[in-house]
C-alpha cells in the first residue's frame, strides 16, 4: 500500500528525491512534530501519506490541523499509533472525521499490561475492515487507577523518555 520512511526522515529533501524515482506511495510523519514539521513535506511533494502521532505532533487539533493543511496538499492520513488504549481511542476519533483518512496503524500494545489500562475491554480488532467507533463520553475509555498507580512513569535509560 505504501512504503514507510524509505530513509531517514529528517530532510523532506532527500524523501522527495525518492519519491519522485518510485510508483510507490512513500509515507512519513510518526516522529515529526506540529504543523510546522509536516509543511516542508508537503511543499515538496516528498509523500503520499502522513502518519501524525497525535501524542508526539501536538495534540488532538493539531493534528487535525495537520490532516487539514495534508488535504490542501492531495496527501492522506494514516495516524501512527502504538501506545496503548487511550492513543488508540484519540485514533479512531480522528479516523471518524478526517476526510483523507485512509487506513488505521494497529499493533498490539507492549508491554501487555497496557490491555488492562482501559476499565472495559476496547472495542475488538477490526471487522470486515472496520473498527466501531467508542460510544462513552470523552474519548470513550474509562482508565484503571489502580494499573496506573502500579506502574509509575519512569524514564528510558537511553533515550531520557518512558
Amino acid at each position: 500500500m505504501f512504503y514507510e520512511e524509505p530513509v531517514e526522515p529528517s530532510g523532506a529533501e532527500t524523501l522527495a528525491m525518492v519519491a519522485g524515482s518510485t510508483s510507490i506511495p512513500i509515507a512519513t510523519g510518526e516522529r515529526l512534530c506540529g504543523r510546522e514539521g509536516f509543511l516542508p513535506y508537503l511543499q515538496q511533494q516528498a509523500v503520499q501519506i502522513i502518519q501524525p502521532d497525535t501524542g508526539i505532533c501536538g495534540g488532538i487539533m493539531e493534528t487535525k490541523k495537520i490532516a487539514a493543511m495534508a488535504e490542501a496538499y492531495q496527501v492522506a492520513v494514516a495516524p501512527h499509533n502504538y501506545c496503548g488504549p487511550v492513543n488508540q481511542m484519540v485514533a479512531l476519533h480522528l479516523d471518524a472525521n478526517l476526510p483523507n483518512f485512509v487506513i488505521q496503524e494497529w499493533r498490539p500494545y507492549e508491554p501487555s499490561w497496557h490491555y488492562e489500562l482501559a476499565m472495559e475491554p476496547l472495542p475488538p480488532l477490526a471487522k470486515d475492515g472496520y473498527m466501531p467507533l467508542p460510544t462513552k463520553p470523552g474519548l470513550g475509555v474509562e482508565l484503571n487507577d489502580d494499573l496506573i498507580a502500579k506502574h509509575p512513569y519512569q524514564v528510558h535509560p537511553r533515550r531520557g523518555l518512558a
